[in-house]
């Protein structure tokens, strides 16, 4: 072997030497890398989004000790515990491993409508049913229901199937601003009163047990068209369970048709 082949082999191997160093480092650095990250402990967990329910509460649910393992955690059974308050709609968990947080993202749910029992307010409803304790740190400007029977329950629909379809037409309806109460019948039927206006008294109105979609609709017409008009008399009664007619009571009474 000559001496340029000599040095060109001992040039090769310093390189194979130092690859292999720099190899070893980051396998090293990566094992440390993962250890650290299968081992990083929860010092605290933080709750975003929650405005009508205090954190600590929500703490309490979670049931997270500080020092625990991250990855010995069951985010399904803490969004769980945490969802069980009558106030969370749903939770979402995100670890923040670098500051050693668990991060509780909650959406509340949103009051629909408050139950009238005994003349007083006894719970919220949302859309889909469910009940929400009264709250002392915000006044909603949501109907009255009148009707419901079922006492309050923290994590079950409460609302009967009528109810509960109404408050879900209603939900983003362009007729929800002009109902201020709603009575609730045995037989799921609905009845509303609208709010009175500058020209035109309240109105009871009968949407029936379906469709309340479309019911909702020609309310809003029959508002625009006829109530704002300020007809003489006054109406007190609409009935808009009917395809084709919109049967009228005057308030003193009387008893008038108008066609669709």
């Amino acid at each position: 072997m000559n001496l340029d082949t000599a040095r060109k082999i001992a040039k090769l191997a310093v390189r194979l030497g130092g690859i292999a160093l720099v190899a070893g480092g980051v396998f090293v650095l990566g094992l440390l890398g993962w250890q650290w990250q299968a081992n990083v402990p929860v010092s605290v967990v933080q709750v975003q989004g929650a405005q009508h329910v205090h954190p600590d509460t929500l703490r309490r649910l979670a049931r997270v000790d500080t020092g625990v393992v991250m990855d010995d955690l069951n985010l399904g059974l803490i969004a769980d515990r945490v969802q069980r308050h009558p106030w969370v709609r749903r939770v979402d968990i995100r670890e923040r491993r670098s500051a050693r947080t668990l991060v509780l993202g909650v959406t509340e749910r949103t009051p629909a409508a408050i139950v009238i029992q005994e003349n007083r307010p006894a719970y919220y409803l949302d859309a889909g049913g469910y009940a929400m304790p009264l709250v002392d740190s915000t006044a909603f400007d949501v109907p009255l229901v009148r009707g419901v029977s079922a006492d309050y329950h923290p994590i079950k629909g409460v609302a009967g199937e009528g109810l509960t379809a109404f408050l879900q037409s209603l939900d983003g309806h362009a007729a929800a601003p002009l109902i201020t109460e709603i009575d609730v019948f045995a037989n799921d039927r609905i009845r509303v009163y609208t709010r009175p206006t500058d020209i035109h008294p309240s109105v009871t109105a009968d949407l029936g047990r379906e469709q309340f979609g479309l019911r909702l609709k020609r309310l809003v017409a029959f508002h625009h068209q006829v109530l704002q008009a300020g007809p003489d008399p006054p109406v007190g009664y609409v009935d808009l369970r009917f395809d084709n007619q919109i049967v009228t009571r005057e308030a003193a009474d009387g008893r008038t048709a108008v066609e669709s």
